[in-house]
């Protein structure tokens, strides 16, 4: 395990408990080199609650390398999962557009069909930042 893994390793382990907004931070303020490590800790962790907030840290990065792993827990049940996906994919901007246009295409609940569709509507709608 490199330093940036083992850095990762240890802010995830403290998202639960008394040191969980110290190790946010933590997450949030790792160099880009730690996004597949980032991702790579979202299969190991136990609760929706990490879960959710992985998926929240690799909205703050807004880099496409999570795109995946976002499309992923989009499909999720759980707002509690989905909901911070949604709104991961939408500070990644236009280069998500294509996987939200694909998730609203598959999916069936019409609540979420509303949030995927106002999210695109907002990227579209969006300042072009020059990414990509």
């Amino acid at each position: 395990m490199n330093a940036i893994e083992q850095r990762v390793a240890y802010y995830v382990e403290r998202l639960q408990g008394d040191a969980s907004e110290d190790a946010f931070h933590g997450l949030i303020e790792c160099p880009p080199q730690a996004i597949p490590a980032i991702i790579d800790s979202y299969d190991s962790a136990d609760c929706a609650d990490t879960k959710a907030t992985i998926i929240e840290v690799l909205g703050h990065f807004r880099n496409s390398q999570a795109i995946d792993l976002l499309k992923k827990t989009l499909a999720d049940s759980d707002p509690k999962i989905w909901k911070p996906s949604l709104d991961s994919l939408v500070s990644i901007g236009e280069e998500a557009l294509e996987a939200l246009k694909n998730s609203l295409r598959n999916e069936c609940s019409n609540v979420k069909m509303e949030y995927i569709a106002e999210a695109i509507e907002q990227i579209q709608l969006a300042p072009k930042t020059g990414k990509g």
